[in-house]
């Protein structure tokens, strides 16, 4: 029985940039589950095992959200909150609108 979940209102979360689109995330870092967790106070919480040292939990962020974002990691880049959790990520190439389907595709599926 897979009904669809709620899928936040994610406008505020993905902007344009000359570049391509900025995403606004918060990292969890020494989390036992791993991944995409969901959108609170408009960031898209991610997960990580690394921790918030020397920059480790920052970089696996950024490797995780190029893998399920399906771009390649060179595409992915911090634009802001180098030593805070919650940061600007911009995804170089893609437009606001195509990221915005990619993170409601994410937030879509079913994590189990």
């Amino acid at each position: 029985m897979n009904e669809p979940r709620d899928v936040p209102d994610l406008a505020g979360l993905v902007a344009d940039h000359r570049e391509g689109a900025v995403i606004a995330i918060r990292v969890k870092p020494r989390s036992r589950r791993r991944g995409v967790l969901g959108v609170a106070g408009g960031e898209l919480t991610v997960a990580v095992g690394a921790a918030p040292e020397d920059g480790r939990a920052t970089e696996e962020a950024l490797r995780l959200l190029a893998e399920r974002l399906g771009v390649p990691r060179s595409s992915v880049a911090l634009t802001s909150g180098v030593r805070s959790r919650s940061k600007r990520v911009l995804i170089a190439g893609e437009t606001a609108a195509a990221v915005r389907a990619k993170v409601a595709a994410l937030l879509e599926q079913d994590p189990s």
